[in-house]
C-alpha cells in the first residue's frame, strides 16, 4: 500500500514539475524551413507499430533525440537532408519511466557520417527550434524564432510553438556567433501550443 501511494505521489510531482504557466513560456515566431534547413527525421519501428520522432546532429556520428521516442523500439531509420543512414544503434536512456520524467534525452550512433545541420542566416542572439509532424498522415517540417532568453523552469525550457504528434526530440539551438549554433534542448512534451525542452547539457 505504501509503494503504491508513494508511486502515486512521485508521478503527480513529476506532472506538476513539468506543468507551466503560459505566461511563462516564450513566444515564438513559426516560420517553414526550406529543404536545405530541414531538421533530421527518425522513423521507429515497435512492437505496437510505426511512429516518427525528431532529432539532431550532435557530431559526425551521433543522433540526439527524446528517449520516450526509443522506448519499446526494434528498428530505427535516420533520415537528413536526404540521406538515409545505415549501422543505426541506440540504448535506453532513463526517463519517461511509468510516468516519472527524469532526463528525457537519449542518443543515436550511425555508421554513416553525419552532415553538419544547416540553419537560417542570423545576425543577432536568437534560438531556433526545428521539428517534424504528422498530421492526417502528412508529414511536413515546422519551425519557430525566438529572440527573447529562454531560461529554465522547474528543469525544463518551455517555449510556445506550435508543434504537435512527430516532434518529441526535436532540438532547440542557440546561435553563438560567426554562424556557429550550439544545441540547448530537444523537445520532450508538447500540451496545448506549449513545448516543454529537456536539456542536453
Amino acid at each position: 500500500m505504501n509503494a503504491i501511494l508513494f508511486a502515486g505521489v512521485v508521478a503527480f510531482v513529476s506532472l506538476v514539475m513539468l506543468m507551466t504557466d503560459p505566461d511563462d513560456a516564450v513566444k515564438a515566431t513559426q516560420y517553414t524551413p526550406d529543404d536545405v534547413n530541414t531538421p533530421m527525421l527518425l522513423e521507429i519501428r515497435t512492437p505496437y507499430g510505426r511512429k516518427i520522432c525528431s532529432g539532431s546532429v550532435l557530431d559526425s556520428q551521433t543522433v540526439v533525440t527524446a528517449s520516450h521516442c526509443l522506448r519499446g523500439a526494434t528498428d530505427v531509420q535516420v533520415t537528413h537532408l536526404g540521406n538515409r543512414y545505415e549501422g543505426v544503434s541506440w540504448r535506453e536512456m532513463p526517463g519517461a519511466i511509468d510516468g516519472v520524467v527524469e532526463r528525457d534525452v537519449a542518443y543515436i550512433t550511425t555508421d554513416g557520417i553525419l552532415k553538419k545541420e544547416n540553419h537560417r542566416a542570423v545576425s543577432d542572439r536568437e534560438y531556433d527550434l526545428r521539428g517534424w509532424v504528422s498530421d492526417k498522415g502528412i508529414i511536413r517540417a515546422v519551425g519557430c524564432v525566438l529572440r527573447d532568453e529562454v531560461t529554465k523552469h522547474q528543469g525544463h525550457y518551455h517555449v510556445r510553438c506550435p508543434l504537435g504528434k512527430g516532434s518529441s526530440g526535436a532540438g532547440l539551438w542557440r546561435y553563438v556567433d560567426n554562424a556557429e549554433w550550439e544545441l540547448v534542448g530537444v523537445v520532450s512534451q508538447y500540451d496545448n501550443g506549449i513545448v516543454s525542452i529537456a536539456d542536453v547539457e
